[in-house]
């Protein structure tokens, strides 16, 4: 009986374990930035310096990925459009999370109004952690428009979701998009200025923010 009821809470404290280690949610993955995605379709023509992303659902061990199932489409090839080429669309509201570490950043959002295949990409909202940032997005037929949004983050992601506020066509879309650091721009300021304004007179500009040049001289 002594046996029995060890064996029996041995069992018992085993599958209790489990029980917890399977209840454990992945830990998020914070993705290396900068990082350049490329919104793929199915061929995996991928622009170089790019991360190739066919449309996946969002996943912790990953970094990145869609709230929701989206569609993707292919336009034409060459290389050197790759970037362009293909995109993620719907019909439907989606979230596209980017997990980071905690700082400042530069998001650019390029997206293409293609008419080919009677598809047309117009008024397209687009709100990131939250914030209307870009509002009824219609760019010119055939042409990029790229979007550059600064964005700080706190909690450990950047989530961008995409609306299509009516219009001609009735679905957003996106073909790629650059995620930097941004970096802190100093404006020169000027103190003071001393000396005299003649050929071989020194001239001396006090100040701060002007960087650095060596040897010093004319631009």
């Amino acid at each position: 009986m002594k046996s029995f009821s060890v064996k029996y809470y041995l069992s018992f404290l085993k599958g209790t374990l489990f029980c917890l280690i399977a209840g454990l949610a992945v830990p998020a993955r914070a993705v290396d930035v900068p990082i350049w995605i490329d919104f793929d379709n199915s061929e995996g023509l991928t622009h170089a310096d790019y991360v190739g992303f066919q449309p996946q659902l969002y996943e912790a061990s990953r970094g990145y990925g869609w709230s929701q199932a989206v569609s993707s489409i292919g336009y034409w090839s060459g290389a050197q459009f790759y970037n362009w080429r293909d995109s993620h669309y719907s019909a439907a509201d989606a979230t596209f999370r980017i997990d980071v570490p905690n700082g400042s950043y530069t998001l650019y959002l390029e997206i293409l109004n293609n008419d080919r295949d009677y598809r047309i990409y117009d008024k397209i909202d687009i709100r990131v952690n939250g914030d209307l940032r870009i509002d009824d997005l219609s760019p010119e037929k055939g042409v990029t428009s790229v979007k550059r949004v600064d964005v700080d983050v706190a909690s450990g992601r950047i989530e961008i979701a995409f609306h299509d506020d009516g219009g001609q066509g009735t679905e957003w879309c996106i073909q790629s998009l650059r995620l930097v650091p941004r970096v802190a721009r100093t404006v020169p300021q000027v103190s003071g200025v001393s000396g005299t304004v003649a050929v071989g007179a020194p001239l001396v500009i006090s100040g701060q923010n002007f960087g650095t040049k060596t040897p010093a001289g004319p631009a």
